[in-house]
């Protein structure tokens, strides 16, 4: 048969997860034999996309605009019949709409990924949101999203596929990170090497609980507890100018503006995860898989997460697991005193202590989200739906690149 052209669609190639997973896929597509194309507005990661052998395609496929989805169903479609494409895979609402529409009038199989809880406050919303799940498979980022989505659409469990997002094991271990790199990065921060860092890496949005954080760290200034400790804000505001300025306000009502950061983007945040005592996701909403929170693992660095959606699955914690076999904490959302509570008695721990859950965290994620892993089980989804044998070829090319290395 002729070799399965894998056309992605995204909003942007930008450094988000659905993005980045794109990016990764284009590359194991093209590994594998196949051709790889990926539409999208815009975006920082063409060049590495391109890097991978891939096509990339702009097309403003990120508006929500009606007429321009109506209008990308066309441009799709003659897309799709010029490079003879085999499937589309959508990785978000808006250009899932075109993408399943053009799939449908060219007769060709869809695919989509439910990267997002997607709230359905209404018929209308449901009805957009459904879109997702037009394929005849499809794929969800962890069992928290798989279980939503059946329960929404009364799917089984046979046409939802868990997939975790994948870890770069490479990019994020710590023996990587040079003294340097770290020294560097507190310089940069205004931080001293001497100082215990919370981090917490997220964009500056109300939904991420940094009002949570900032309430917990009044809690510990009042016990007296914040002496050599910072917090450390690391995202971009994306334009969100008002929401900065009351958490600024609010650092500077409480008396802590020597212990918190707002320091933006981070480009390497495995040297950001580096100098971390502890890094916390305090969600207010469901995260539907939590990549920072494996991420920050990866590096050995323990998390604090809330209770909520998806990091249940990517962090060992009690009571689910023992004592002796916990990789980080789970506290309820918007729980200012338990998250200080938990804070509280991380700061007392011992450095042996924190360093034994940082290794057993790292060996927890090693073996649990794999970028391969993620990889081989999205190309057996293309396979189901193709009759291909891209996953086998894959297979066979990362295992030859294994024991070479």
């Amino acid at each position: 048969m002729t070799e399965p052209v894998i056309l992605q669609v995204v909003p942007e190639l930008t450094t988000g997860g659905a993005e980045l997973s794109a990016l990764e896929m284009a590359g194991a597509v093209q590994l594998s034999g196949g051709t790889a194309i990926v539409v999208a507005k815009s975006g920082e990661m063409i060049p590495k996309l391109e890097k991978t052998g891939a096509r990339y395609i702009a097309i403003d496929v990120a508006s929500k605009n009606p007429l321009r989805i109506i209008r990308n169903i066309w441009v799709l479609a003659k897309i799709i019949r010029q490079y003879n494409v085999s499937l589309v895979h959508a990785r978000s609402r808006a250009p899932a709409w075109s993408a399943w529409l053009a799939a449908k009038k060219t007769n060709i199989p869809y695919l989509a990924t439910y990267h997002g809880a997607y709230g359905e406050t209404n018929s209308i919303k449901r009805w957009y949101n459904r879109v997702m799940v037009r394929g005849k498979l499809t794929i969800a980022n962890s069992h928290y999203v798989r279980d939503l989505v059946c329960q929404r659409y009364g799917l089984s469990r046979d046409q939802v596929r868990t997939i975790y997002r994948g870890i770069d094991f490479e990019k994020y271990d710590s023996v990587l990170v040079s003294v340097q790199d770290k020294k560097e990065l507190l310089q940069k921060w205004d931080i001293e090497t001497n100082q215990k860092i919370m981090l917490l890496a997220a964009r500056l949005s109300p939904i991420k609980g940094h009002l949570v954080v900032i309430g917990a760290a009044k809690v510990l200034k009042d016990k007296g507890l914040l002496k050599n400790h910072v917090f450390v804000f690391a995202g971009g505001d994306q334009g969100r100018e008002s929401y900065v300025a009351e958490l600024r306000q609010k650092i500077e009502d409480y008396g802590l503006g020597l212990n918190f950061r707002l320091v933006g983007h981070v480009g390497d945040m495995a040297v950001a995860y580096g100098v971390a005592t502890v890094s916390m996701s305090t969600s207010i909403v469901p995260e539907t898989f939590g990549r920072t929170g494996a991420e920050a693992q990866a590096m050995e660095c323990p998390i604090i997460a809330t209770r909520l959606g998806a990091p249940r699955e990517t962090c060992l914690t009690e009571p689910e697991a023992k004592k002796e076999d916990i990789t980080g904490w789970l506290v309820e959302a918007g729980d200012v005193d338990g998250l200080a509570d938990m804070l509280e008695t991380i700061l007392e721990m011992g450095t042996d202590e924190q360093k034994q859950i940082g290794l057993r965290a790292r060996a927890y994620v090693l073996g649990k989200f794999p970028v391969s892993q993620m990889q081989s089980q999205t190309l057996e989804v293309y396979d189901e739906l193709l009759g291909s044998t891209l996953a086998k070829r894959f297979e066979n090319h990362h295992s030859t690149r294994l024991s070479s290395g």
